[in-house]
């Protein structure tokens, strides 16, 4: 889970007479209808801000199912922002179903107060500070600021409500878990096979093996770098793997 900056500007999508016609619709009934998804027009762009990966696991969605997902729930409680720009996010079919109407407060929940939809499209930073939500929204603040990540791919929560995110979205479920292992078991499987092909003969001296396999490490983790683009699946999992050398030092001897 990462922090993923947002244009302010509205899409054009979110501006057609369809959607003023359905929002409108919306307010009037107070409730917003199950058939309506006018606002999947935008998924185009969402997809592009966020690289074609979940906005909460950054499963890979070239080949997934992508929803439109809205951090503050669809239904009746929040009907009025179902085609508020700054409350669509894009996430995997597994994320939207657990995430679901689960939207717990600290604070106050916010109402809808007459407003046109061009007023609504950027007002979580007005509803976080009346609400206080406790699940994370990566739009809005940084998750890897949030928890850390362990040697075996699990993901530790620094406070409540990080905690609260990674186990409603099921961020450390088994095959979330097994993904990011084998992400990591990949490169160190990699690295054993580089060395095996650099290693020089036996009787090479200590000094000529341990050159040896200093550059074979290191060509591997530079062909790992060059994969971490932000279109990578499981970005800041690979991230961490970059950071901690004593991971892979310790991947490398115990495999």
């Amino acid at each position: 889970m990462r922090h993923i900056e947002k244009p302010y500007n509205v899409p054009e999508e979110l501006k057609t007479r369809k959607i003023k016609s359905q929002f409108n619709k919306t307010v009037k009934n107070g409730t917003h209808q199950a058939k309506d998804n006018a606002y999947t027009a935008v998924k185009p762009k969402l997809k592009k801000l966020y690289k074609y990966k979940c906005a909460y696991c950054e499963t890979s969605l070239y080949r997934h199912h992508s929803h439109v997902e809205h951090f503050r729930p669809k239904n009746n409680s929040y009907y009025w922002l179902a085609y508020s720009w700054d409350n669509l996010l894009l996430s995997c079919e597994v994320c939207n179903s657990k995430k679901g109407q689960y939207f717990p407060l600290e604070g106050t929940q916010a109402r809808y107060q007459g407003e046109d939809l061009s007023e609504l499209h950027h007002k979580s930073p007005e509803y976080d500070t009346e609400e206080h939500p406790v699940l994370v929204n990566p739009e809005r603040e940084n998750p890897e600021d949030l928890y850390e990540w362990q040697p075996d791919g699990t993901m530790k929560a620094k406070n409540r409500r990080m905690d609260k995110t990674i186990k409603q979205l099921g961020l450390n479920d088994t095959d979330l878990y097994r993904e990011r292992q084998t992400l990591f078991h990949d490169l160190i499987q990699d690295i054993h096979e580089e060395l095996f092909k650099a290693m020089p003969h036996e009787e090479a001296s200590s000094k000529d093996k341990q050159e040896a396999a200093i550059k074979a490490i290191n060509s591997e983790m530079q062909k790992f770098i060059r994969k971490t683009t932000e279109t990578a699946p499981y970005l800041s999992w690979r991230k961490a793997i970059i950071r901690h050398s004593d991971w892979l030092w310790q991947g490398i001897y115990s495999e």
